[in-house]
């Protein structure tokens, strides 16, 4: 069994981030630089609550751009064909449509898939489409559009940025 030895250095910088953390993060690193400050500070839940959203969604976020960099980096380019449509509706009950696309992987087989991104027409029957397919799981696909590949992490990731700016001004 090997024990790993910390400087007091380093356990010192341990412990101030735990503590950063736990206890008001950005409020508690700002009373830290400016003392005086901190005598008229009263603790608020606000900034723990919005920094504790920050870590969250930023884990959330690091999943999802380590996925999205894993579908990119294992996948290949293709042509598809727009063969049909499915019909979604939102909260409000308004109609869109998700493309349904076909396409023939490296081997020849067929393959259809849903794209994520909504249309608000069905107009585009027959059309073809760049897409991207997992070499190894060709069932696997989306449509190569920024939108289509990278909308839900650019999402989260925004989503931790407001958490992480409402944890400094609350």
């Amino acid at each position: 069994m090997k024990f790993v030895c910390l400087k007091r250095s380093q356990i010192l910088k341990y412990v101030v981030a735990l503590v950063l953390l736990l206890f008001g993060g950005v409020r508690v690193f700002q009373v830290l630089i400016a003392p005086k400050e901190a005598a008229v500070y009263s603790f608020s839940w606000e900034p723990v609550a919005f920094f504790s959203l920050f870590v969250v969604f930023s884990i959330i976020a690091s999943g999802y751009i380590k996925r999205t960099v894993d579908f990119l980096k294992g996948s290949i380019r293709s042509v598809g064909i727009i063969s049909g449509f499915l019909e979604v509706k939102d909260i409000d009950n308004q109609v869109g449509y998700k493309p349904i696309v076909t396409y023939k992987d490296m081997d020849g087989q067929e393959h259809k898939f849903h794209s994520s991104v909504l249309k608000d027409n069905k107009k585009e029957i027959g059309r073809e489409v760049p897409i991207r397919y997992k070499m190894h799981e060709p069932s696997a696909a989306e449509v190569d559009s920024f939108l289509a590949i990278w909308a839900i992490p650019i999402f989260f990731v925004l989503v931790a940025f407001l958490s992480l700016v409402f944890s400094f001004i609350s």
